[in-house]
């Protein structure tokens, strides 16, 4: 039961929280930019391309997850940024196009 609710939680958007893109386009430009690229053109082998969405077709907390704990070559950010630091970058790297 108590998993369900885990896996439902994961995937609502984060209650009461409004991006604010200026933030996240301050932390994606410090913490996201050197491999996924200033305007989201990955320059870094195997980053994804956010300027095409690649890697933004989860729901934000499946991302939060992801990007708290590492994958891949992706280095963990747990301790580095807070939850609301990511989610605004999220929501910053969702605009580029």
């Amino acid at each position: 039961m108590i998993r369900v609710l885990f896996a439902a939680a994961l995937l609502l958007p984060a209650a009461g929280f409004a991006a604010d893109l200026a933030k996240g386009h301050r932390v994606y430009m410090q913490h996201c930019a050197n491999c996924h690229g200033p305007n989201g053109i990955s320059v870094m082998a195997g980053a994804p391309n956010l300027a095409r969405q690649e890697g933004l077709r989860q729901p934000d907390m499946m991302l939060l997850q992801t990007i708290k704990a590492g994958r891949r070559g992706q280095p963990p950010f747990m301790g580095i940024l807070s939850d609301p630091d990511i989610l605004d970058a999220l929501a910053y790297a969702r605009t580029l196009r």
